[in-house]
């Protein structure tokens, strides 16, 4: 009776971990959707932040703003970048690059972390664009 009851209990936890981890995928797919379907706009990110840890892939903390309204977004460094050096990876912090949000909700959001901007921006629409304008040619730029 202990053990079969100790098996239901190890399967219960089981259960709820496989659960658990099958509802972040199917949110990071819609996540993905959202952004690849459904109308997105185009803004300006800095990056506010560089973390790591010991078991987990370094990442960058930015934010961005929409209609006056600050949102977050992280981006994982799993491509080419993560061969970086902590001290290079530190070198982005304060530097601009365009995001790309949907815009029924702008916490589904993605780095465009190899868009970057060259220049200081002093104007960004309140909606962002709807295309990612020509970086040389960007008019919002400081001199």
């Amino acid at each position: 009776m202990i053990k079969s009851s100790k098996n239901k209990k190890n399967l219960l936890y089981l259960s709820l971990f496989v659960l658990f981890f099958a509802l972040i995928a199917i949110w990071g797919q819609i996540k993905k959707e959202h952004l690849k379907k459904g109308p997105s706009a185009y803004t300006v990110a800095i990056i506010t932040n560089f973390e790591y840890g010991s078991r987990v892939a370094p990442w960058f903390d930015y934010e961005f703003k929409v209609k006056d309204k600050v949102y977050k977004g992280t981006y994982d460094i799993v491509d080419k970048m993560g061969k970086y050096t902590g001290n290079k990876l530190r070198s982005y912090i304060g530097k601009q690059f365009f995001v790309k949000y949907y815009i029924p909700n702008p916490n589904d959001n993605i780095l465009l972390i190899y868009k970057p901007i060259s220049c200081n921006t002093k104007e960004i629409p309140p909606n962002g664009w709807k295309k990612i304008p020509k970086v040389g040619k960007l008019p919002y730029c400081e001199e």
